[in-house]
């Protein structure tokens, strides 16, 4: 499917754009609109990016590629990294409540990270079926391209 990816800093170009599999910055630029590109690193106008990240210009045109945080994630349909997400992330995904998310945390910090989402199980209150509601939401080591 396409790239999902989110544009900050820009007058008028802000925003979460779908992009083809070939994405780069300089694509998600094209399809904002951006013209100006004095001062932007010609090497880093050609680079991919990947489903999840975010293009934030700084001043004098400097763009850094970033994560797109795991709320904007969630709302767009992009799972988040079980072994990144935060007690507040966990508690955005539907069927997990603050104490289902403080086991998670507590259970990964012990087994020294999630291998496979599939180890959610492990969890008290984490059976087949709720784990089947929340494996779309969730990932371990996410990458996408």
């Amino acid at each position: 499917g396409p790239v999902v990816v989110g544009l900050t800093g820009v007058a008028g170009g802000s925003g979460v754009f779908y992009l083809n599999r070939e994405a780069t910055v300089k694509s998600l630029l094209d399809a904002a609109g951006v013209r100006e590109r004095d001062g932007f690193d010609e090497k880093l106008l050609y680079e991919p990016l990947s489903t999840g990240k975010t293009v934030v210009v700084q001043p004098h045109n400097r763009p850094v590629i970033a994560d797109m945080g795991n709320a904007y994630k969630l709302m767009l349909g992009i799972p988040v990294d079980i072994n990144k997400a935060t007690l507040d992330d966990f508690i955005l995904i539907s069927g997990i409540g603050e104490k289902t998310a403080e086991r998670i945390i507590e259970w990964r910090e012990k087994a020294g990270g999630f291998r496979r989402v599939e180890n959610l199980m492990k969890i008290r209150g984490i059976k087949e079926k709720k784990f089947e509601n929340l494996r779309d939401y969730v990932c371990t080591n996410c990458t996408s391209r």
